[in-house]
């Protein structure tokens, strides 16, 4: 490649010493340079033209480097190539530190509500803010951040009614651990809206699974006390009762399989139609920043996260809960599907820079890309010699 450079800036040498010559590379130069001067490349975080870029690279037995007026060097085959950009763009999620909060939600009888209904309607409220008729969730994991929220009430009924809903019997906190351990393990990278939203779902699963099987230790570590068993988990307390669900010791292959396969039915059963929109806000959200690189298919890596998300207390319950992945996504309409595929095609419109160099090198080989981008350095210089670069 460097003696290809080096052959097309001599045949450049050659042309410009006549005028012909000159005046053909100067027309070149006046043509490209609007596009050159004008396109803006993202490089450590700092905005360049295309024009300054391809003008500062080197070429060494590595391949091309962009050289900062600091002299850094940056590796142009890590800035046109989206494992990169995704690995830099989810590092922050990967190395986020735990912090942990407790919300104390005060609950009493509705007022409004007439004294012969009133033991059967409550209010919630967070300190001084104004009584909800509905429950706030139970948790919340966001960046790192978990909140649990302590349900709390001066009246002895009512605190009766609501203590299933603590963390000491709900488990909610290790739910929302599960959450924070699926963000590390890469919830939030990249890959196509229809896997991500299923990761989404899936992501729900996990801390479903995680909460249920504390919920079995607590049962076990207070002698069977049916109390800690909350009816969260519909199937739990029928399979403990007829023998199906061990509470000593670990659980068998087939204990494994009972429970994956009941939290994936309760939660398509009741909690899909809860979850989706929710979900689909997340799949977007999490692809914002993605290139249309970053939102192919990627089986491998949807793989390797879920094996993650689904080992649990040294259990691999994935092995199971992949066999039935596909019921998610044959649920996803045929409407979401169609917005899938345009906010793909937007990506596909507006790629970047960076991007047209990857799709180069994707579609038509390494040598094809190398090609363009020596190609993009000589145009620079000639740029650069006729006075067009500003």
């Amino acid at each position: 490649m460097k003696k290809k450079i080096k052959k097309i800036g001599g045949i450049a040498g050659f042309l410009l010493g006549g005028v012909s010559g000159a005046a053909l590379l100067n027309a070149v130069a006046r043509n490209y340079a609007l596009e050159f001067n004008s396109t803006k490349v993202m490089v450590n975080n700092k905005s360049i033209s295309m024009q300054n870029f391809y003008d500062n690279l080197v070429y060494t037995y590595e391949g091309w480097f962009y050289v900062d007026e600091q002299g850094q060097k940056t590796s142009v085959d890590s800035l046109c190539d989206t494992s990169y950009r995704r690995r830099a763009a989810n590092s922050c999620y990967k190395n986020a530190s735990f912090v942990e909060k407790i919300d104390t939600i005060y609950v009493d009888y509705a007022e409004s509500v007439a004294d012969s209904q009133a033991q059967k309607h409550l209010v919630y409220a967070i300190g001084a803010q104004d009584t909800v008729a509905q429950i706030p969730f139970l948790g919340v994991q966001n960046y790192g951040t978990m909140v649990i929220r302590e349900f709390v009430s001066n009246d002895s009924a009512v605190q009766a009614r609501v203590d299933k809903y603590n963390d000491e019997f709900n488990c909610t906190r290790e739910h929302e651990m599960q959450h924070y351990f699926n963000m590390k393990a890469g919830m939030r990278e990249w890959n196509s809206y229809s896997i991500k939203f299923a990761e989404c779902c899936m992501d729900e699963m996990s801390a479903s699974l995680a909460q249920c099987l504390a919920q079995i230790k607590k049962y076990q570590l207070h002698n069977g006390d049916k109390k800690y068993l909350t009816g969260r988990f519909k199937f739990l307390n029928q399979a403990i009762q007829e023998g199906r669900i061990s509470t000593l010791g670990r659980f068998s292959k087939k204990e494994q399989q009972l429970i994956a396969e009941s939290i994936f039915d309760e939660w398509m059963d009741i909690r899909y139609d809860m979850y989706e929109q929710r979900n689909r806000n997340r799949a977007v959200l999490y692809l914002s920043g993605a290139t249309y690189q970053g939102i192919q298919p990627d089986w491998k890596r949807h793989e390797a996260l879920m094996r993650k998300c689904f080992t649990i207390d040294g259990y691999d319950f994935w092995k199971y809960i992949k066999k039935r992945e596909h019921e998610i996504f044959e649920r996803i309409s045929p409407e979401h599907k169609a917005q899938y595929a345009s906010y793909s095609r937007y990506k596909f419109k507006t790629m970047k820079h960076f991007e047209q160099m990857e799709e180069i090198r994707q579609n038509e080989g390494k040598g094809a890309f190398k090609r363009k981008v020596g190609s993009n350095v000589l145009l620079s210089k000639l740029i650069k010699k006729f006075g067009y670069n500003r």
